[in-house]
């Protein structure tokens, strides 16, 4: 090869290596504008969400979308409940099962997400959630419920947003008339007209702590047989020493329940306690309250 020829074959070596950095660098911004573009989307749509959550009530959500698609039972009316309507205990003790930080997290709870994210790299597949009553909120009434990380990193910024735009009364409200109590059965005034054939506003103290038991696993436990489920019953006789009777002597709570092992059919475990099948709630049975309703 004389000197003309290896010129053209550098010239020609030179081009191709430029052609290749362009072509990556291409395919890098092509891949940041994707990226940009789906936040962009994803927080205005969450916007728009949050600004019709804050005056208006759901009537349908994306998890009865699913359960319906899938061939499950057929939902029963819904019966919106004031949170006003509510005894302030027995908000307090969805909160305290499900997300007992409520009040003092922006939506997420990194503690949580961290550990969720240790087990299941250590078990090798999606088992734990560690999501907050705003992540739930966000998967109920907005996503879909399958179990990926993609589905989880939507959860989390959806649920930073609407903690920012919304009040935390108005999501512990749509939280408790969205969540699933049953087959077909959404919502706390759904749950009180057909577990006991009355208003929400109705129910006596022992009936709520046993609504609160059974959201953990509303497809598979009811109010005659959750207390045949170990972590069910230590739920349940936690509520008990949490929240007595008026007039029964105080009793010290229980220690957080043991962790819960079963395959994940919805179900997983979070800080000891069951993790709801559909809400998947973070449960911290143990920590401070508002001093106030907030």
């Amino acid at each position: 090869m004389d000197a003309g020829d290896a010129r053209v074959a550098s010239d020609g070596r030179s081009r191709l290596r430029i052609a290749a950095g362009l072509s990556a660098g291409t395919v890098i911004q092509t891949l940041a504008v994707i990226v940009v573009a789906f936040h962009a989307v994803l927080w205005v749509l969450a916007a728009l969400a949050c600004l019709l959550l804050a005056f208006f009530n759901p009537p349908l959500n994306s998890l009865m979308l699913e359960r319906h698609l899938r061939g499950g039972a057929p939902n029963r009316p819904l019966e919106f409940v004031p949170l006003a309507a509510l005894p302030r205990y027995a908000q307090l003790m969805f909160v305290r099962l499900e997300d007992n930080t409520f009040y003092e997290h922006p939506g997420v709870e990194l503690r949580a997400l961290r550990e969720a994210w240790r087990v299941n790299r250590e078990l090798g597949y999606v088992y734990r959630g560690g999501s907050t009553i705003p992540m739930q909120l966000a998967r109920t009434l907005l996503l879909t419920q399958n179990r990926t990380y993609l589905r989880k990193y939507a959860e989390v910024w959806v649920a930073l947003e609407m903690d920012l735009l919304l009040s935390k009364r108005r999501l512990l409200e749509l939280y408790l008339n969205t969540i699933e109590f049953g087959p077909g059965v959404y919502g706390i005034g759904a749950a009180a007209r057909y577990h006991f054939g009355k208003r929400a506003g109705r129910l006596e103290r022992d009936e709520f702590r046993r609504l609160a038991t059974i959201v953990a696993s509303p497809l598979k436990y009811n109010l005659t047989n959750f207390l045949r489920r170990r972590a069910l019953a230590e739920r349940y006789a936690y509520l008990v020493a949490a929240f007595p009777d008026p007039g029964a002597k105080p009793v010290e709570p229980p220690p957080p329940p043991a962790p819960f092992q079963e395959e994940p059919s919805g179900i997983g475990i979070e800080a000891g306690v069951v993790v709801p099948e559909a809400q998947g709630g973070e449960a911290l049975p143990e920590g401070r309250e508002p001093a106030q309703d907030p």
